[in-house]
């Protein structure tokens, strides 16, 4: 929903051109070119109702290596 804005879809962008670590969410189903490149450039974790609790440890300690 937050992609409709073009204000926040800029500050987004911005964003995934600094060097800083980040945890970014995004949609399973979402189509947009913002997205796409997140896909593209990023780890990624598929989170469901079964895995969730498991994650947690894998995506902390993932985090923790960039940081």
């Amino acid at each position: 929903m937050e992609l409709f804005s073009g204000r926040f879809a800029k500050a987004a962008e911005l964003a995934l051109e600094s060097d800083e670590p980040m945890l970014v969410v995004v949609h399973a189903k979402s189509r947009d070119p913002l997205v796409k490149r997140i896909r593209e450039e990023f780890a990624l974790y598929t989170i469901t109702e079964n895995n969730r609790d498991d994650l947690v440890d894998e995506i902390v300690s993932d985090f923790a290596l960039q940081i």
